[in-house]
Formats: C-alpha cells, sequence, structure tokens
C-alpha cells in the first residue's frame, strides 16, 4: 500500500494486499462488518451505472456511492471504526471489490487523484463497459 491510502495494484495481484488488509485490527463482530460491506457493495452495479462520466476513479466512486447509499456507507465505515485508519480499510476494500465486476467495469491504471481528505495521491481508474446491444 502506498501512501495517501493509494492501492498499490502490483500487491492486489500478488496477494500481498490483501494479507495486509486483513493483518490489520479487525472490528471484534467481523461477521457483522461483514454483512454490512456486503450490503454495501450491492449498491455497487447502481453506482456504477449513475457514474456520469466513462471513465472514472475510485476516489470518485467511492464519493458517489458515499452519496447515493450513504446509511450503507456509514454502516459499513462504522463496523471498521477500530482499526487504525477505518476509511483507508472500507476505501480499500471498495476497490478491491469493484475489480470483481468485470462485467461492468474495466481496471485502467493508476492515476493522480486526491482523495475523500484532500490529500494527494494515486488510485485505479475504471471504465464502465458498454451494454451488449438488446
Amino acid at each position: 500500500m502506498q501512501m495517501g491510502g493509494s492501492v498499490d495494484r502490483s500487491a492486489i495481484a500478488s496477494g500481498t494486499f490483501k494479507r495486509r488488509l486483513m493483518s490489520t485490527k479487525t472490528p471484534r463482530r467481523p461477521s457483522t462488518a461483514s454483512k454490512a460491506f456486503q450490503d454495501l457493495k450491492k449498491s455497487f452495479p447502481e453506482v456504477i451505472g449513475k457514474m456520469t462520466r466513462p471513465v472514472f476513479t475510485s476516489h470518485e466512486f467511492i464519493l458517489r456511492l458515499g452519496s447515493l447509499k450513504q446509511k450503507e456507507y456509514v454502516r459499513a465505515l462504522c463496523r471498521y471504526s477500530e482499526n487504525e485508519k477505518p476509511f483507508q480499510t472500507l476505501h480499500s476494500m471498495i476497490a478491491l471489490a469493484l475489480a470483481k465486476f468485470t462485467d461492468l467495469v474495466e481496471q485502467l491504471p493508476e492515476v493522480d487523484s486526491k482523495d475523500l481528505f484532500g490529500e494527494p495521491g494515486k488510485c485505479v481508474a475504471w471504465r464502465k463497459r458498454k451494454k451488449p446491444d438488446s
């Protein structure tokens, strides 16, 4: 993981990112945290569809997700409040989960971007996939 909360793509690919993420202090009730995150993740397709530009960053997706699904976002964030960096933990999990929606988005290289707190860094960019003609 790089400074500023951005995710190192090579760490994601090698699996070291997930191991580092899982080695952080976990909430007392991981099943509750997992359910809260799963509830948030269910809204990813809707939020992807509402992204206004065809190419967007993880940071832009997280802002839109938090805006459109405030209750689910806050619930998931609260579940990681015992972590040293709950925002970074949740946002990293969101980026990792977004990568699994390969039918909806294509992962692009990292770009310069400001995080939720306005701190400069890098994050992955995404391109919405075109829907097949019906």
